[in-house]
């Protein structure tokens, strides 16, 4: 790709933070929840295909057997 940038990483960090302020409580909640779902989704995505997932901390937060374990909970 050949494209410019429109702006600048910094730039759109800082649009990323005037937007979130120009948000109401609710739809900041929206976003949260469905950022939190996208997670969940993609981690144990991964856990189905034998991956793990680490938390910031590099600590596993989903991992096949996590999802043995939860499937197993689930289904009894």
């Amino acid at each position: 790709m050949k494209d410019e940038i429109s702006c600048s990483f910094e730039q759109a960090a800082l649009n990323h933070v005037l937007d979130a302020r120009r948000s109401s409580v609710e739809q900041r909640w929206n976003w949260l929840c469905e950022a939190m779902e996208f997670a969940k989704n993609v981690a144990r995505a991964r856990a189905q295909r034998g991956q793990i997932t680490l938390d910031a901390n590099l600590q596993v937060w989903w991992s096949p057997e996590l999802e043995r374990c939860w499937r197993e909970r689930m289904d009894s």
